[in-house]
């Protein structure tokens, strides 16, 4: 009878240590009203993978995606994928978090100041690289038989070579929120150990041990990015200066825009469809060691997610910049033109810009 007891006392323990944490419910802030938004831009993205206007870029698949955006964020926070060496029993805790309102195939771990900040919708579209670009340079005109046109790309755009999201991200927190949350191995497993259960000490001994070695980073950003085209005809953000360059660069983009309509369609009246910004997530776990926690962007610094690395600055307490480095990241789509309705704009709008630059 004693072996019995015996028995169903570790039976119980291991049955216990296997259970599921379950936390708040997780609910993203905007749920699926994006969802006839993502759908129109992935079709016309996909539509435009074949013009020559792209040929070119590194399109291995297709141009976007749509995802649902909390599993995105699970797989990123994952301790297989972000391995910062946690131990087998602190992994078996981390997949069993899980929020009351997610599915047993939904349990894992993420930080509760992601989810609140971060999680914007129920789904994104996710973008390389060159889909950011192809969104950032494309736009519609009003066709003379009526109705918009498919996307068009202003390739020959001088912001096309140089396009990096975030140098269009606005980092005033006055003028659209944002959001900054990066961990390196140490922070990752901080926030971990803290937000589960029952972890022992022998595990977060061995765990703390190995992430003390290892130099990563994990980073997410959230923000408003601004269309280069549609700062191009305010003379906005990149194009705000009067210099010269700016000014050669700003006629270039204008004119790009216009030169992209097939001239058969180019009437002074022509109307021009460009987005004003777009709301998007940046995220990696590819990065080296940076700071830890919650920031926001610093109007003065910044993040620079630039060709071959990313960098991320963030504004913690006081006026301290650190810096981290990544190799690639991710871009999820959630909306266009937030807070604003864009101008109605017509090709004897653009020309008129273009003149007055040249004739300054």
């Amino acid at each position: 009878m004693k072996k019995i007891i015996f028995l169903s006392i570790i039976v119980f323990a291991i049955i216990s240590c296997e259970e599921t944490q379950e936390i708040n419910e997780v609910k993203s802030k905007f749920g699926s009203s994006n969802l006839s938004y993502l759908d129109g831009t992935l079709s016309e993205l996909n539509q435009l993978k074949n013009n020559d206007s792209i040929k070119g870029f590194d399109l291995e698949n297709e141009i976007g995606a749509k995802v649902n955006l909390y599993s995105e964020m699970l797989n990123l926070f994952s301790s297989d994928n972000f391995d910062c060496g946690c131990d087998e029993k602190l992994k078996k805790k981390l997949r069993k978090y899980k929020p009351k309102n997610k599915e047993e195939e939904e349990s894992g771990f993420i930080p509760r100041v992601v989810l609140n900040n971060a999680l914007y919708s129920d789904s994104a579209l996710l973008l390389d690289r060159s889909g950011s670009s192809i969104l950032a340079h494309g736009f519609q005109y009003n066709k003379i038989s009526g109705g918009k046109s498919k996307l068009l790309f202003a390739r020959n755009s001088p912001t096309v070579k140089v396009f990096s999201e975030s140098n269009y991200i606005e980092k005033n927190p006055n003028t659209y929120d944002n959001f900054l949350y990066t961990l390196d191995c140490s922070g990752f497993l901080s926030a971990a150990v803290s937000a589960t259960v029952g972890v022992g000490k022998n595990s977060i001994k061995a765990s703390a041990n190995a992430a003390s070695k290892l130099d990563k980073s994990l980073i997410v950003v959230g923000g408003v990015m601004y269309s280069p085209l549609y700062q191009a005809y305010k003379g906005e953000g990149d194009f705000v200066k009067t210099d010269s360059v700016t000014k050669i660069n700003r006629i270039k983009v204008l004119e790009a825009v216009i030169n992209s309509i097939p001239a058969q369609e180019q009437t002074d009246t022509t109307q021009v469809f460009l987005n004003s910004n777009y709301r998007v997530v940046l995220a990696s776990n590819s990065g080296t060691s940076s700071f830890n926690g919650e920031a926001k962007l610093g109007i003065t610094g910044g993040i620079g997610f630039g060709i071959g690395s990313v960098s991320g600055e963030g504004k913690a307490e006081g006026s301290v910049q650190r810096k981290s480095s990544f190799s690639k990241y991710k871009t999820y789509l959630i909306e266009r033109n937030v807070g604003v309705e864009p101008d109605s704009i017509t090709i004897s709008m653009l020309k008129t810009i273009i003149q007055n630059l040249k004739n300054q």
